[in-house]
């Protein structure tokens, strides 16, 4: 009996994910920096992002 539900065995979910940049455009945080210690807020955050656009993709949304 086949199934509607698309899989969500672990292995599908990894193979899915790793697959994302080959499909569309990613982004990742790579690093971010906020206060010195712990349980302080701080005044400045700063965050560093990567975006990897697809192929055939443009900067300006649509």
């Amino acid at each position: 009996m086949l199934s509607s539900q698309p899989s969500t065995s672990p292995s599908f979910r990894v193979h899915l994910f790793s697959s994302n940049a080959i499909i569309r455009t990613t982004t990742a945080m790579t690093m971010l920096s906020a206060s010195p210690k712990s349980n302080i807020l701080p005044t400045v955050a700063q965050a560093v992002v990567n975006f990897r656009t697809y192929p055939g993709d443009s900067r300006v949304g649509s």
